[in-house]
């Protein structure tokens, strides 16, 4: 079945809203000192495309035009830091590419156009009422891009002074971060095919069933494998570990709690998935027990 206009129209739309935020970003950079860092220069063109997507989505009413920004952002970063790639660093962009594409599509895929938003972001319209634009902005908009600028820092690092030669830490992180695009592909594939059977209320089969959020492992996985490449370069320092460390804090002080308070309001039986099943790391997965068998 092909996409409604509706749908199509809400495409085009946030193809052309990210079109001009990234001509934002250009302009910014453009008009910047030379002498400034490209680290530096990166970070005020990403705020300024931030606030170009808020701006359409104060305009449209759909915070959610936001959400392919944590995706599609990293790729155009990269390339800009990029004077040159050797074969490590090119190898890095190439699975940090598949990663962005992966995730854009599937936001395009499950976005159902303008009348559909994040269910966190109708909460806090319902929650903040007339405060919600400064939380949209702040909360759902300038938080994440400064989260994922963050993430961002070690491959900064490790393209100012890519390693000589081939590195084990290169070697490392590649392989981790192509096992967390990986992780989440699959994730997502045992997830959908599992909300079209119809079978049950909750997913605990496949990777699923070993951890409970394996797509938001595997999205650590990423940005701690990019983190790995960057130990590789000359200049680096166990402290680009912090970058996506601070990825980690998010997922477990916001975005894991949050979408688990959800699932037990309409399903209470998740108490149990909690006790079984490891959050994030796969653990040997545990019997699951019937309410029979606790009695």
């Amino acid at each position: 079945m092909g996409m409604s206009n509706s749908k199509t129209r809400a495409l085009l739309t946030a193809a052309a809203v990210y079109l001009a935020a990234f001509a934002a970003a250009a302009a910014v950079i453009l008009t910047l000192p030379e002498e400034m860092s490209p680290l530096v220069k990166v970070l005020i063109a990403d705020l300024a495309a931030t606030l170009v997507v808020y701006g359409a989505s104060r305009i449209f009413g759909n915070a959610s035009l936001y959400d392919p920004y944590w995706s599609a952002a990293p790729p155009v970063i990269y390339l800009y830091w990029a004077d040159g790639m050797t074969a490590q660093t090119a190898m890095l962009f190439f699975l940090l590419l598949i990663w962005s594409v992966r995730l854009t599509w599937n936001w395009a895929h499950r976005w159902k156009g303008m009348d559909d938003e994040d269910w966190r972001y109708r909460e806090f319209r319902e929650r903040t009422g007339k405060f919600f634009p400064m939380v949209e902005l702040f909360g759902i908009m300038i938080y994440p891009t400064l989260q994922v600028f963050i993430a961002m820092i070690p491959i900064y690092v490790l393209l100012a002074a890519p390693p000589a030669e081939c590195s084990p830490w290169m070697v490392i992180g590649l392989a981790v971060t192509a096992s967390g695009i990986l992780l989440e592909y699959i994730a997502d594939i045992q997830m959908d095919r599992f909300k079209q059977s119809g079978t049950g209320r909750i997913m605990k089969s496949g990777l699923w069933g070993v951890s409970r959020h394996p797509n938001y492992l595997g999205e650590l996985m990423v940005w701690f494998g990019a983190a790995f490449c960057a130990l590789a370069s000359p200049y680096a320092s166990l402290l680009l570990l912090l970058c996506p460390l601070s990825m980690l804090l998010l997922f477990l002080s916001v975005s894991i709690p949050w979408i688990e308070r959800k699932i037990l309001k309409t399903r209470p039986e998740y108490e149990e998935v909690q006790r079984e099943i490891s959050m994030l790391i796969p653990w040997k997965k545990k019997t699951l027990r019937s309410a029979e068998d606790r009695i």
